[in-house]
């Protein structure tokens, strides 16, 4: 007997394969979904997440976890952000920390490979400044030429009139 005496009872080969083609072409995406979420999760993830976000910024990074979807936007979690080195023994606590950090991005902007976000959202933010970075980040001080003072004209010698042309009194007419 041949699957033609007897359609139905067993699938040509050909329809096995379309049928999990088609199968592994929709579940392909949220297995990947899934798969990046839980490594985003794992410490090797995380180093990842932290080491880009060092690498933008040039200081030491921590992150706890982290997380995305496409219609809930990147979420980081746990971000600390360490002081740099020269001023990390007089200055104690990191330079930034939250509890979360949730970027809405543009998703079309970045499939072009732009990098535009729609919104920021920022949970319970903590940021310890010293006045050293502060002043490092103004740049080098201004240097002011002094300028001379300005030269003021010599006021004109105020002429007193002649003694002979001021006025005299009138002489009063007795009555």
């Amino acid at each position: 007997m041949t699957e033609v005496d007897h359609p139905g009872k067993v699938r040509p080969w050909y329809r096995r394969r379309w049928f999990w083609g088609l199968l592994s072409l929709v579940l392909a995406p949220v297995v990947l979904f899934v798969l990046s979420n839980v490594w985003l999760a794992l410490p090797s993830g995380r180093d990842w997440v932290g080491k880009r976000i060092s690498a933008r910024l040039g200081v030491e990074t921590h992150v706890s976890g982290s997380s995305w979807s496409p219609w809930n936007g990147i979420r980081v979690t746990g971000l600390v952000i360490e002081q740099p080195e020269s001023l990390r023994a007089g200055v104690h606590g990191p330079l930034f920390s939250a509890d979360s950090i949730r970027v809405w991005p543009v998703w079309r902007a970045w499939l072009r490979k732009r990098i535009e976000v729609h919104s920021i959202e920022v949970d319970s933010p903590r940021a310890v400044v010293p006045i050293q970075l502060l002043a490092h980040l103004s740049g080098p001080p201004k240097i002011v030429v002094a300028q001379p003072p300005p030269v003021v004209a010599a006021t004109p010698p105020v002429t007193a009139i002649p003694p002979m042309i001021q006025a005299v009194p009138a002489p009063v007419a007795s009555p």
